[in-house]
């Protein structure tokens, strides 16, 4: 619980610093400006109240979204991260989508599409980077408060005991090893460690 809400605070802030950020790289480092695209129109002056009081509903929106795309539900795995930047681009595509739709009907972002993919990009790459450090930061933790213990025993049973605990890691155990007689069929994936 405590991880739920320390990810969900720091999505809160990367997503609102990404949102800033996208309007100093459009307006005040002018990136993208009519110097290097000639699109839309470029308003120099632009006033950076509007973008801070959309901030509410863009967070709101990135973060129904993330929670759609399983953005906060706890991972495992070889694979795990690319799950969670797959889940993450997900998410950003359609709460863009979201607010690009929502700003032509209600105009609840004052428009500046550079700003929206800006802050589309560095909220992906930002959120990922931190999701990642948190299942290191769990992977780690876990690691640290296993308990060493030993199968005794080294039939059937007693080896598919063996096979799930070191397989499964939601188990808090580190299994040693096994004490038994010398089995007479291992299984294929005890090969290794019964050598």
């Amino acid at each position: 619980m405590i991880r739920l809400f320390c990810l969900g605070l720091m999505d809160l802030v990367i997503i609102n610093g990404a949102y800033l950020t996208a309007y100093v790289l459009k307006f005040k480092l002018k990136i993208a400006s009519t110097d290097f695209i000639v699109y839309g129109n470029f308003y120099p002056n632009a006033q950076v109240g509007p973008y801070i009081k959309s901030l509410y509903l863009i967070s709101l929106i990135w973060i129904v979204s993330l929670i759609l795309f399983h953005g906060y539900r706890e991972r495992r795995g070889i694979l795990s991260g690319i799950e969670e930047a797959t889940n993450v681009i997900l998410s950003g595509m359609v709460a863009t989508f979201l607010i690009m739709a929502s700003t032509t009907i209600f105009q609840i972002f004052p428009g500046s599409r550079f700003v929206l993919l800006y802050g589309l990009l560095i909220s992906i790459i930002c959120l990922t980077l931190v999701r990642l450090f948190f299942f290191k930061w769990d992977s780690w933790q876990k690691r640290k408060n296993r308990m060493r213990v030993i199968v005794l025993g080294t039939d059937e049973l007693s080896q598919t005991v063996y096979e799930r605990l070191f397989r499964d890691q939601k188990h808090h155990y580190d299994v040693v090893g096994a004490i038994g007689l010398e089995p007479q069929k291992i299984l294929y994936s005890l090969e290794k460690r019964y050598k």
